[in-house]
C-alpha cells in the first residue's frame, strides 16, 4: 500500500495507535478523515514536503527502543538548501526568513554549541512594562558540527517517523510536533514549537524549515566590554535582540571553563554554575542607589530606561564578584546598537 505524506503526518499527530493496529489501517483512517473534511493536500513552500518514500517505524508493534536515525537522502527532492557556514566565535550565519504567517529570526542567541532563532506568528504579541513585543511560537536551533546527538532526539519507547523534506535533501526526525534534520554532515538543526496559540504544526514546520537560508557572518555585539571577570570565568553564550523584539536587549551567559559537549547541546541556562548578565529596557528610579543586590541577584541603573541585571547561579560568582563585574563594565551607547562592542 502506498502512502501520501499528508496521511502520515496526520497519523503521527494523532498520537500512538493501539498496539495491534497496522500502519495501513492508520493511514486509511487518516485518508477518510481528510476526505470528509475536504481539505486541500499538504504542500510546503515550493514543494517543501515531497512524498516519494516514507519510512514508518513503531506503528505495528508495541513500543520498543528507538532505532538508529535513518539518514538516507530523501527520494524525490529537487533542490538542496544553501549551505549554512559554521560561525567563528559568537556570530550568526543564519538569516531571517518568512513562511506564510510565520517570521523566522533574527538569531537572538549564539553559544559555543548552537545558534538560536525565534519564530514569530503575525498578530501574536506579549506586553511587558506597557510595551508590546512579538511573541515567539517556536524556536529553531542550528547546532555546530558534531554537537547534536540525533539518537537522543526522540523519546525512548515512542514511534519514530522519518519524513522526506527538501532541506539539504535529507530525511527528518519527528517527535510529536518537534522536528530535527541534518543541514550538513554531522550538523543538525531542530524546530521546537511552544505551547499555546499559533504554534506551528508539522505542515507549517515543513514550510518554515524550507525557508531557512544562510546569511553573511554577523558578530553578536553587547553595549559594554568587561573590565573584570573572576579567574577562569568566560563568555559561553551571547544574545542580542533587534530593536522592538524584546525587553532584554542583551543577554550574556558566563561560566567557569568551557562547556562540555552535553552542555553545548542543552540550553545554557541549565548549566550550573553560571551567571547571566542582562541589559533590560525598563523604566528606572534614578534616585535609588546605583547597584543593589538581593542575595546573588544584583541590578545596576544605567539610565532612565535601562538597567543591568547580573545573577549568579549555583556556586558562583560570589556577591562581591558580581558587584565588581557590574562596576567594571565599560559601556557604549546602550540605546544605539551601532556603537555596541563585539562579544569575544
Amino acid at each position: 500500500m502506498s502512502y501520501r505524506i499528508e496521511d502520515v503526518l496526520e497519523a503521527v499527530q494523532d498520537g500512538a495507535p493501539a498496539p495491534r493496529v497496522g500502519a495501513d489501517d492508520i493511514i486509511a483512517r487518516a485518508r477518510r478523515r481528510r476526505a470528509r473534511r475536504r481539505t486541500a493536500g499538504l504542500t510546503g513552500a515550493g514543494g517543501a514536503v515531497v512524498a516519494a518514500a516514507v519510512v514508518v517505524a513503531g506503528l505495528t508493534t508495541a513500543p520498543a527502543a528507538p532505532a538508529a536515525p535513518d539518514l538516507r537522502p530523501a527520494v524525490g527532492t529537487t533542490t538542496a538548501a544553501p549551505a549554512i557556514a559554521q560561525p567563528h566565535g559568537f556570530a550568526s550565519t543564519v538569516g531571517e526568513s518568512r513562511a506564510g504567517a510565520y517570521r523566522v529570526g533574527p538569531v537572538d542567541q549564539v553559544t559555543t554549541g548552537y545558534q538560536r532563532l525565534p519564530v514569530y506568528r503575525d498578530g501574536l504579541v506579549v506586553r511587558i512594562d506597557d510595551k508590546t513585543y512579538p511573541r515567539a511560537v517556536a524556536t529553531i536551533t542550528v547546532y555546530r558540527t558534531g554537537v547534536f546527538d540525533p539518537g537522543a532526539f526522540t523519546n525512548p519507547g515512542q514511534g519514530r517517523t522519518s519524513v522526506p523534506l527538501k532541506l539539504a535533501e535529507r530525511q527528518a526526525l519527528i517527535d510529536g510536533k518537534k522536528v530535527a534534520w541534518p543541514y550538513a554532515a554531522d550538523s543538525w538543526a531542530t524546530l521546537v514549537p511552544s505551547e499555546g496559540k499559533g504554534s506551528p504544526d508539522l505542515s507549517d514546520a515543513a514550510k518554515i524549515i524550507d525557508s531557512i537560508a544562510p546569511a553573511p557572518e554577523r558578530p553578536v555585539r553587547a553595549p559594554y566590554s568587561f573590565g573584570f571577570l573572576p579567574p577562569g570565568w568566560r563568555v559561553v553564550s551571547a544574545g542580542q535582540a533587534a530593536p522592538g523584539l524584546s525587553d532584554q536587549i542583551s543577554r550574556i551567559a558566563l561560566q567557569k571553563g568551557d562547556l562540555t559537549r552535553a552542555q553545548k547541546q542543552g540550553p545554557v541556562d541549565e548549566t550550573v554554575p553560571y551567571a547571566i548578565l542582562k541589559i533590560v529596557a525598563v523604566p528606572q528610579d534614578t534616585s535609588r542607589e546605583r547597584i543593589r543586590c538581593v542575595s546573588h541577584y544584583c541590578t545596576m541603573i544605567l539610565d532612565r530606561g535601562h538597567e543591568a541585571e547580573l545573577q549568579g547561579i549555583g556556586t558562583g560568582p560570589s556577591v562581591p564578584e558580581i558587584r565588581r563585574i557590574l562596576a567594571g563594565l565599560r559601556f557604549a551607547d546602550v540605546a544605539d546598537q551601532s556603537t555596541w562592542i563585539e562579544v569575544l
